[in-house]
């Protein structure tokens, strides 16, 4: 049998590197002083009782995926996710993965407590999961050896591995675990235990980004609480638009001015993403296209003493679906009729379907 030997570097102790403790990004606002960042893992819109959303049940070896859901805890002051491992045998890994993109590098902290099991127990974070899920890392903890365990998984199986015989305490029946990827380096600090491990990349499997979960194994029943995790600011591409929008305007003599308008989410105030104009990227949509996003219908104005015809029309994408709207000023002498000019904007709402056939790519934030 061929083997394979993976060569990295491994430092622990108190002596080693801590994680840097980076408090959240502050700004001010009227309410007062708020994180500009977002915490990917907060519980607070989460449904007590129910199952957490905005995760993706998922499960390897024998028996079926263990539910989750979520519990309240201290005398119903937190909120905590409780898991349950699918199945009694040692074999069996119950993990529940973000469906949000995470960024390459980041630093994550949470507790955890153990609450029950009669299979093997132990808990723990997965991160840089593949798109396969079954390439990944670990750090887990199992309580009654007293062990932390960084793993490397690839097609689900554990390829390479260094543990900690001698984990901490944890205090007051939670664990706490902090720890940040930065490259090729892995750092962590379990109940105050500061360690590091750097890996050499073209020896081992190398997962520079990808998936964030937790990980239960057996039938293991952990609840996991305080948990954060930052993500970065999301910055608008203000000119992502621009080009197409100068083209349509040289290309229909006709065209004033012209705004694509969308929801950055379901349930807001429609808001302008695209614009001949730089400085009304950004800014809320006219109230009309509240009515367009939400009927499908046209629009259509005549202002005679400016020569200018308004007309705004709903932008659908490839499926079918209404993504946005298109508002337009073009130039009409009152000659021309309105059903002519509901047609030309159409060609031209057309035209930008083509370049934009669905929401993502019509969006200009991350």
């Amino acid at each position: 049998m061929k083997k394979t030997f993976f060569i990295l570097t491994l430092v622990t102790g108190c002596a080693t590197p801590a994680i840097p403790a980076s408090p959240p990004t502050k700004s001010k606002t009227t309410a007062g002083v708020t994180s500009s960042r977002e915490n990917a893992l907060s519980l607070a819109k989460q449904e007590i009782g129910k199952a957490p959303a905005d995760f993706t049940p998922h499960s390897t070896g024998p028996g079926k995926v263990g539910a989750a859901k979520i519990v309240p805890i201290d005398n119903l002051k937190k909120k905590a996710l409780e898991i349950q491992g699918g199945d009694a045998d040692q074999s069996h890994y119950t993990m529940y993965l973000l469906n949000r993109k995470v960024p390459e590098d980041y630093e994550c902290s949470l507790k955890f407590r153990i609450q029950s099991g009669e299979g093997v127990q132990a808990a723990g974070v997965l991160f840089r999961m593949q798109d396969n899920r079954s390439d990944y890392y670990l750090l887990a903890v199992k309580p009654e050896d007293k062990k932390l365990f960084w793993t490397v998984f690839k097609n689900n199986k554990a390829v390479l591995g260094k543990k900690d015989n001698q984990i901490l305490d944890a205090k007051n029946g939670w664990h706490h675990l902090k720890f940040s990827c930065t490259a090729n380096t892995i750092r962590w600090d379990l109940n105050g235990r500061k360690q590091f491990m750097q890996y050499d990349p073209n020896a081992n499997p190398d997962y520079r980004n990808g998936g964030f979960g937790f990980w239960v194994r057996s039938d293991t029943r952990v609840q996991f609480s305080d948990m954060e995790l930052l993500l970065p600011k999301a910055i608008a591409n203000k000119k992502k638009h621009s080009k197409l929008i100068e083209d349509l305007a040289l290309q229909n003599k006709r065209l004033i001015s012209l705004q694509l308008i969308a929801r950055t989410k379901e349930g807001r105030a429609p808001v302008v993403v695209g614009s001949l104009v730089p400085e009304e990227v950004g800014l809320p949509g006219h109230k009309i296209t509240i009515e367009v996003l939400d009927t499908g219908k046209s629009f259509y104005g005549l202002d005679k003493t400016k020569s200018t015809s308004t007309v705004t029309v709903p932008l659908n994408g490839r499926n079918g679906k209404i993504i946005g709207a298109a508002r337009m000023r073009l130039r009409n002498n009152s000659t021309i009729p309105k059903q002519r000019d509901l047609t030309y904007a159409l060609n031209i709402a057309k035209r930008i379907q083509e370049k934009l056939p669905d929401r993502k790519v019509l969006l200009i934030v991350p």
